[in-house]
């Protein structure tokens, strides 16, 4: 099953990273104004945990983020 949810959108070069710990493409997010940078990396590694995965692309406009698991 998949779940789709459109965003903002960042930049292609920055696509690979998203789910990294801790990693945050707008350098103008701050602590204070919007989470640490865990959030996609937390879903990946619950997916993987499950045998399955995430992936992330630009939906032209937005970002898209697909999740699968195994049924």
């Amino acid at each position: 099953r998949r779940q789709r949810s459109l965003g903002p959108g960042v930049a292609a070069a920055e696509l690979p990273r998203l789910s990294e710990a801790f990693y945050r493409p707008d350098a103008a997010r701050q602590r204070s104004t919007g989470g640490v940078g865990l959030g996609l990396h937390l879903c990946r590694m619950v997916a993987q945990a499950h045998g399955g995965s995430l992936r992330t692309a630009n939906a032209g406009p937005g970002l898209e983020v697909v999740l699968s698991l195994p049924v």
